[in-house]
């Protein structure tokens, strides 16, 4: 899934972790992502989180066990700003002119020499 599908879906505790991550924009560690957030979990339900956030493709962890910190991955990181903070994404009209909606190129070859 998409984490911008993702992102729509997420629980209170889980919207301030990412809301964290953002504001930072650099690595943090559980802990000072857990002083930080309005409505203190307990560790392993941060922990819980925190792997649900990764499965989603919404954090990544660096590093290992104590000395591990979370950050946003890129595409969600785009996401969690508002829209008039993105980089600038030029129009191409050749991307949606050039569709054709007629082939794919994951067809079996038998069914495309019909």
């Amino acid at each position: 899934m998409h984490p911008l599908i993702s992102l729509k879906s997420l629980s209170d505790h889980e919207k301030d972790i990412v809301g964290l991550l953002s504001r930072s924009g650099k690595p943090m560690s559980q802990v000072a992502l857990r002083e930080k957030m309005r409505d203190t979990p307990s560790q392993p339900v941060v922990s819980r989180i925190m792997s649900r956030l990764i499965a989603l493709g919404i954090i990544e962890k660096l590093g290992e066990t104590r000395g591990a910190r979370f950050v946003l991955t890129s595409a969600a990181a785009w996401f969690s700003l508002p829209p008039q903070l993105r980089p600038r994404v030029d129009y191409d009209p050749r991307r949606i002119g050039d569709y054709s909606g007629c082939q794919n190129l994951h067809w079996p070859v038998l069914m495309l020499q019909r």
